[in-house]
C-alpha cells in the first residue's frame, strides 16, 4: 500500500475533447488544472490559445515547439472522424415524450387554475410546446421551465397556465417533436356536477319511501297491540284479562296455584271430583 508523505499536495489536471457544431465544425482539447479551464489547443487554427492570463508563456511556448504542433496537427482527422459518427449516430437516437397534464387549484374560487404540462423523456433536446383551448390556439400568457436532463440521457419539461376554466372548455397541450410524425397530446376538461340518472334516482326513491311505509307500519301493530292489553274487549272481565295475562307468562313456565286452578275451571265447565271427594260419597252411601 502506497501511503502519501506527510504535508503532500495533489493537483487535479483535466482535458476535455469538445466540438461545436452551431456553425462549423469546431474542434478543441481543453486542459484544466485544479478544475479552471487553463489552456486549450483549437483544431481549426491549429494553435494552443490561453484561457487565463497565467497561462500566455506557457502558450507561447507550446506555439513555438514545432513537434509539438505536429503532433497535435495528426489527431485532427482522427478527431474529425470520430465526430462525425459520434453526430450520426446521435441525431438516429430519438426518444418519444410521455405528456400528461396536471392541475393545481387554490381555496378561493374566483383564483384561477394552473395547468401544468408534463413533457418527459424526449431526445433529442429541441422540442416545441402549444396550449390549445377548444382546439384553437390559447391566447395569454404561457409559462414554460427550462429543459431539464434526465438519469438516462433524456430530457424533461413542464408547461404552466393559469386559466379560468367554464362548462365545455377542452384544454389541450399540444407537443411537436422529431421522434414522432404527429403532435403528442394531453388533454383536459374541467368536471361538472351532474345528478344520476334516472334508474339511481328511482332505486333511491324506492328505497326511502320502503323504509318509511315499513316503520309506519311497525308503529300502528305496536299501538293496537297496547291498546287491547290496557282496554278490555265488552264483555270481558278482569278476571279475564288476569288469565290473558296469566296465559302470557304461559311460555315463560312461571305460575302460581290460584292462576293454575282458575285456568282449569274455565277449560272444564263440570270437573271430576277430586279423589277425597269421591271417596265421602261412597262412605255415606255405606
Amino acid at each position: 500500500m502506497i501511503r502519501p508523505r506527510k504535508n503532500a499536495c495533489f493537483h487535479l489536471l483535466q482535458f476535455l475533447f469538445s466540438v461545436d457544431l452551431s456553425a462549423e465544425l469546431r474542434l478543441r482539447v481543453r486542459f484544466a488544472y485544479d478544475g479552471q479551464s487553463v489552456l486549450q489547443f483549437n483544431y481549426s487554427r491549429e494553435r494552443f490559445e490561453a484561457l487565463t492570463e497565467a497561462a500566455l508563456p506557457l502558450v507561447r511556448q507550446f506555439n513555438r515547439d514545432p513537434a509539438r504542433l505536429q503532433r497535435y496537427r495528426r489527431h485532427k482527422e482522427y478527431a474529425i472522424f470520430l465526430t462525425n459518427t459520434i453526430v450520426k449516430v446521435t441525431r438516429e437516437l430519438t426518444a418519444q415524450p410521455s405528456v400528461s397534464i396536471s392541475t393545481h387549484r387554490t381555496a378561493r374560487s374566483s383564483e384561477p387554475v394552473r395547468l401544468n404540462c408534463h413533457v418527459i423523456g424526449f431526445y433529442p433536446r429541441d422540442i416545441d410546446v402549444r396550449w390549445l383551448l377548444n382546439d384553437a390556439a390559447l391566447q395569454g400568457p404561457v409559462l414554460t421551465s427550462i429543459v431539464l436532463p434526465n438519469v438516462d440521457g433524456t430530457f424533461q419539461l413542464t408547461g404552466h397556465i393559469d386559466v379560468h376554466p367554464r362548462n365545455g372548455d377542452i384544454y389541450t397541450c399540444q407537443v411537436g417533436h422529431t421522434s414522432s410524425p404527429n403532435k403528442l397530446t394531453a388533454v383536459w376538461a374541467p368536471k361538472t356536477n351532474v345528478w344520476p340518472s334516472g334508474g339511481y334516482v328511482i332505486g333511491i326513491v324506492s328505497g326511502i319511501v320502503g323504509i318509511v311505509c315499513t316503520a309506519i307500519g311497525a308503529a300502528i301493530r305496536w299501538r293496537g297491540h297496547r291498546a287491547r292489553v290496557t282496554h278490555p274487549r265488552p264483555g270481558q272481565t278482569g278476571g279475564d284479562v288476569r288469565s290473558e295475562a296469566s296465559s302470557g307468562i304461559t311460555d315463560s313456565g312461571t305460575w302460581t296455584q290460584t292462576e293454575a286452578d282458575h285456568l282449569r275451571e274455565a277449560e272444564d265447565p263440570n270437573p271430576s271430583p277430586s279423589p277425597s271427594e269421591d271417596a265421602h260419597v261412597r262412605l255415606s252411601l255405606g
